[in-house]
């Protein structure tokens, strides 16, 4: 494919575009404000400016749907945002602490003290975007198909993803189906799923996690990996020692 072609046609064919005369974070703003916060009336999300979040608390759990604009941002030539979804809980980070593990999210807006889980839409199977695989282009396509898109994509996420990591028990669930294949990106979520399963007490899943890092650990990728994955390889050792001694 022609990228250079494939992007003036789209721009050229993009005639359904809303407040084209704004600068781009304020037509972000207002798409948000009146055209998809009224349609999440019953989900209870607040738009906070100031953070470009759509945010709403669930007991102990705030879940966060952060709108993430483009640096490259221009008059009406490019006008992109990506989404992220966030779930914060006081109480985890300090459980983390206890394993002398820290998982950094600020890719994602958010702050290691409070952060409980985070991943942009784009790795989020729950989530579909037809249109970009990362950035909404309001300057590219139709933007009542990208409005209608979020809309239900949140509807859907709020429940599969959003509230299903705003429980201990139901997030270890999650995190455990979702954790399909061993590589770097599947380590990542090891820490977390042997530290809460370790607090939940849930020890047929700790057993599972680490028997499956064991066995992959022998094999050629496994072996070849040691290098990239490093600092996550030797965390999961460090949390495994640690259990293994009764922390």
């Amino acid at each position: 494919m022609n990228i250079g072609l494939d992007y003036m046609r789209r721009k050229m064919s993009n005639r359904n575009q809303l407040y084209k005369d704004l600068k781009p974070k304020d037509r972000i703003v207002k798409i948000i404000t009146a055209h998809i916060v009224p349609e999440l009336g019953d989900y209870g999300f607040r738009f906070v400016k100031s953070r470009m979040q759509l945010e709403r608390n669930l007991g102990d759990f705030k879940q966060i749907i952060w709108f993430r604009t483009n640096m490259k941002n221009y008059r009406d030539e490019v006008v992109e945002f990506a989404i992220h979804l966030r779930v914060d809980n006081n109480l985890f980070p300090t459980i983390r602490d206890s394993y002398q593990y820290i998982s950094t999210f600020s890719y994602h807006n958010g702050k290691q003290e409070s952060t409980f889980i985070a991943e942009s839409a784009e790795y989020i199977d729950e989530w579909e975007n037809h249109l970009m695989n990362y950035w909404y282009s309001l300057h590219l396509d139709d933007n009542q198909q990208i409005v209608d898109s979020i809309i239900q994509n949140i509807k859907k996420a709020t429940k599969t993803y959003l509230d299903a990591n705003s429980d201990f028990e139901k997030s270890l669930e999650y995190r455990f189906n979702t954790f399909k294949e061993l590589n770097y990106f599947g380590l990542l979520w090891i820490p977390d799923i042997l530290i809460l399963s370790n607090h939940l007490g849930k020890t047929e899943i700790t057993t599972d996690v680490l028997q499956s890092f064991e066995s992959w650990r022998k094999t050629e990728d496994g072996i070849s990996s040691i290098t990239e994955g490093a600092e996550i390889i030797n965390t999961i050792e460090k949390i495994k020692n640690m259990l293994q001694h009764g922390i």
